[in-house]
């Protein structure tokens, strides 16, 4: 099996306008949310301020801008969908309805229908690296050159991460062991390894073809990444 970074494209989406009338300081609001653990609360979104429709139509995925808390995607029901048509994992995914509404008028949308897809660190929630046989290094945003550094368990994991605050946390190879193998999940996610410049969503071959074949790829940004299973 393959594995792929994804990200949205940013020429073939648009990006949320701003967060209107939204308090950032309300308990619970959007910007709280984790990148590692699912909330235990009903996180409280602001409207999804989307520019007002074009002849093509609204994209299936908006870019947030940094407004939401955390990792995920913004997309439409019909995409919503096709992402539950695969094995998401439980306890480390979570979708959210939100409320769409106009950038210029603020009046919402009610045939409109975006969700809030949240991806929570999977090591923080599952043992699923196998750090012996995988390869770490760090390196400068903007430079080259590799240091590679020994991890042997997630407490090695976490505090690498910190020690080089700053600095990029990757690996050359990735191992995944029995639990990640009997999960098998079609998406994840690790919040202390950057894959590239920053973290990403990482999704199988199956969920990257099924994307592929339902027209829908074209939303993404994606790249192969050196990730097997025992």
């Amino acid at each position: 099996m393959n594995y792929y970074i994804i990200d949205n494209d940013e020429e073939e989406t648009y990006a949320r306008q701003g967060t209107g009338r939204y308090d950032i300081n309300m308990p619970n609001n959007q910007g709280d949310l984790d990148w590692d653990y699912l909330p235990n609360y009903e996180p409280v979104f602001s409207h999804l301020l989307i520019p007002p429709v074009e002849e093509n139509g609204y994209t299936e995925v908006v870019e947030d801008g940094g407004a939401i808390g955390g990792i995920g995607i913004i997309m439409t029901q019909r995409l919503k969908e096709i992402f539950q048509e695969f094995n998401l994992g439980e306890g480390v995914h979570r979708f959210y309805p939100l409320i769409s509404a106009d950038c210029e008028t603020l009046e919402v949308l009610p045939d409109i229908h975006y969700h809030y897809l949240q991806v929570v660190d999977l090591q923080a929630n599952y043992p699923a690296i196998n750090f012996e046989k995988s390869t770490f290094f760090v390196k400068d945003r903007f430079e080259p050159e590799k240091t590679y550094v020994s991890i042997l368990n997630t407490e090695q994991l976490n505090a690498t991460y910190y020690e080089y605050a700053g600095s990029v946390l990757s690996f050359e190879k990735l191992v995944l062991n029995d639990t990640f193998k009997a999960m098998d999940l079609d998406m994840f996610y690790f919040s202390k390894l950057k894959p590239k410049t920053f973290t990403y969503i990482i999704i199988s071959q199956r969920l990257l073809d099924g994307l592929r074949r339902e027209g829908l790829l074209k939303w993404f940004k994606y790249k192969e990444v050196p990730i097997f299973v025992e």
